[in-house]
């Protein structure tokens, strides 16, 4: 009986040599960076590819930055505004020229004479302007708040200079952070 329990104490201390350790840690780490990677570059290429088909006009969208708070609460400054073109009905929130600049307001009603009477839920009263049918640039479909400055940003050039820059800085991150946890050895280190 002794013999016995000595031989199962034995089975409980067996422990996995430290190189096996080492090499599962590194797998799970090198599986992390990968998904990690995968996911940026995923990222980088829809947000590349939206901003190209925007800016070439292939898109029926039109996105615009919320700039005061005549919409808010619905619609609150900063917000970034999706509108689909040609796209709208009375009661819709829709964004239109007036005098050459883009208003995105609740369209209230269209007068048989053809101009709108627009409204924004944060103003005590209907717009002062009667602009025609013809300026509706159309309906808003999505309005996230808060993200409208950062998203317009990205179709500029230093926008798009600075998602390059922000990735390769997340990959150069993601690479390090797999060093540090022994994933990989460095070149000079290697025999």
């Amino acid at each position: 009986m002794i013999g016995g329990g000595h031989a199962k104490l034995q089975k409980a201390r067996r422990v996995p040599p430290p190189e096996l350790e080492l090499s599962a840690t590194a797998t799970e780490g090198g599986t992390l960076k990968r998904f990690l990677q995968a996911i940026s570059l995923f990222l980088v290429l829809v947000v590349v590819v939206v901003v190209a088909l925007y800016s070439f006009g292939v898109m029926p969208y039109k996105v615009f930055v919320m700039k005061t708070g005549s919409m808010s609460p619905t619609i609150p400054p900063r917000s970034l505004v999706v509108v689909r073109e040609h796209k709208y009905h009375v009661g819709q929130v829709i964004s239109f020229t007036v005098h050459g600049e883009v208003v995105t307001h609740r369209l209230m009603a269209i007068q048989a004479n053809g101009t709108i009477i627009t409204k924004g839920d944060g103003n005590a009263t209907i717009d002062p302007w009667r602009v025609p049918k013809s300026h509706i640039i159309g309906g808003v479909i999505l309005a996230p708040r808060a993200i409208g400055f950062f998203l317009k940003a990205l179709t500029t050039l230093p926008g798009l200079l600075w998602l390059v820059f922000f990735t390769c800085f997340w990959w150069l991150c993601l690479s390090s952070f797999e060093d540090m946890k022994g994933g990989s050895t460095p070149k000079h280190l290697v025999s």
